[in-house]
């Protein structure tokens, strides 16, 4: 046996790793392709024009939700209620939104001006409960707030009976 060729066992197993060999570098490679031919690429200018018009419309949007908390403040100031609150609230909150969004246009990735504080409170873990001493009942569910009950039972109709025989 002089010649080295691999065992007839083997040879169906190296045509399967070639097989799939190929089939993943085609698979990868057209994936690849496709990927690349079908992402849009934007001329600058077209994105600054977008950007631009973009912010018009959040400074007219800004705009209209300042008229708007102007309005409802003076309708709160003249008759204090629940819902003029929630609505004046509601404005200030779409202002600060606004207000994010226009200080992220421009930039790739909308970055705070200021740094994020989080605020956090220290709690003390809670208290251990008391050990139970061995004699004391375990504690059960009552919907209805009944009286707990002894054993053996007093009432004459819930005591065990014995079959007569």
């Amino acid at each position: 046996m002089d010649n080295k060729s691999p065992p007839e066992y083997m040879k169906g197993n190296l045509f399967m790793f070639a097989f799939r060999m190929v089939i993943f570098f085609l698979i990868g490679h057209s994936a690849s392709a496709l990927a690349q031919s079908s992402y849009p690429v934007i001329d600058r200018e077209v994105q600054q024009a977008r950007d631009q018009e973009r912010h018009l419309i959040l400074n007219t949007e800004l705009l209209a939700e300042h008229q708007e908390l102007a309005k409802a403040r003076d309708a709160l100031a003249a008759n204090p209620t629940k819902e003029l609150q929630a609505k004046a609230h509601r404005h200030g909150e779409n202002i600060k939104a606004l207000q994010r969004e226009l200080r992220g246009i421009g930039s790739a990735q909308a970055s705070p001006s200021a740094p994020l504080r989080v605020v956090a409170t220290a709690r003390r873990p809670p208290e251990p409960p008391p050990a139970r001493s061995a004699t004391a009942l375990a504690t059960y569910w009552n919907p209805y707030n009944r009286a707990a009950e002894t054993w053996p039972p007093t009432d004459s109709s819930t005591t065990l009976r014995r079959e007569a025989p």
